[in-house]
């Protein structure tokens, strides 16, 4: 049974596409021995152990991985939602994460694949800004989770941008619930036109949008600081990492998950970092 829940919970976290519980029933019938009876309990089960349930997209139920227990995102990062207790490791960063309309709960593959960046970032990598007078720039920020765990982590402030204003203000109400009321602001403005500059920047986007502003991310990224990606296709892993060196950078960190891929890369002028993560 614990291989069927497995199989499950990788399905709904693996989809491309929102799984209706019809949709989801059919697939496990067809690539399991199980029974409809069989897959509609074991289903169930999962629903009353938190560990998914059921949300409306477009007029229709979808079923999704559920965020009423805190998640172990990686050895030292948990994201909980608020309310809920949860007894943390000594070393453990735990971001509190309302649910809410705003992308970015630690569920999907792409966000924990850059809490998973920024945790090598600023535990393991030869980064010589580590924490202190530095601030970081979250493009697409959506809740908010990637520029509070940055804050977690030891910056002295964040800036978010998100054309969602619903995005914008989940992702103040998170830092504040996480007590960085006041070092996180969130803006409407395009990276286009931002000027100052960040260290480390992350950016969980499509693989087109960072293509598109990697030269600008260049620009704005400080001396011998790091940018964080995901968002990326592993097909598309290539692509970016060539680019992303065109515009200065060496890519340090590299990791897969599902369909996922993502990147620490650091920029390398007035400096010399060892590649550290060649993509295969």
């Amino acid at each position: 049974m614990n291989s069927i829940r497995e199989d499950i919970l990788d399905i709904v976290l693996g989809s491309g596409n929102d799984l209706t519980p019809a949709e989801l029933q059919n697939r496990l019938f067809h690539e399991s021995a199980l029974t409809k009876a069989q897959v509609r309990a074991a289903i169930r089960v999962l629903v009353e152990d938190g560990l998914l349930g059921y949300s409306c997209r477009h007029g229709h139920t979808v079923v999704e991985r559920s965020f009423s227990k805190p998640v172990r995102i990686s050895k030292g990062i948990v994201v909980k939602p608020p309310r809920v207790s949860f007894a943390a490791e000594p070393n453990d960063v735990v971001i509190e994460i309302a649910s809410g309309a705003a992308f970015g709960s630690g569920i999907h593959p792409t966000t924990r694949i850059a809490l998973r960046g920024l945790e090598f970032l600023f535990k393991e990598a030869p980064y010589e800004k580590k924490k202190a007078h530095t601030a970081a720039l979250d493009i697409g920020t959506g809740s908010g989770i990637l520029a509070i765990a940055a804050l977690h982590f030891g910056v002295s402030f964040a800036v978010g941008t998100d054309i969602d204003p619903c995005a914008r203000c989940e992702a103040v109400e998170n830092a504040a619930k996480n007590g960085f009321d006041g070092r996180f602001v969130v803006l409407d403005t395009p990276v286009e036109d931002i000027s100052d500059h960040f260290d480390p920047i992350i950016a969980n986007l499509r693989t087109p949008t960072l293509l598109r502003i990697g030269s600008k991310l260049s620009q704005i990224c400080k001396a011998s600081g790091a940018v964080v990606l995901s968002g990326i296709r592993i097909e598309e892993s290539k692509t970016v990492c060539r680019a992303y060196e065109s515009f200065r950078f060496e890519n340090a960190w590299y990791a897969e998950e599902q369909q996922w891929c993502g990147f620490v890369f650091l920029e390398r002028s007035g400096s010399s970092h060892a590649k550290l993560a060649p993509v295969k």
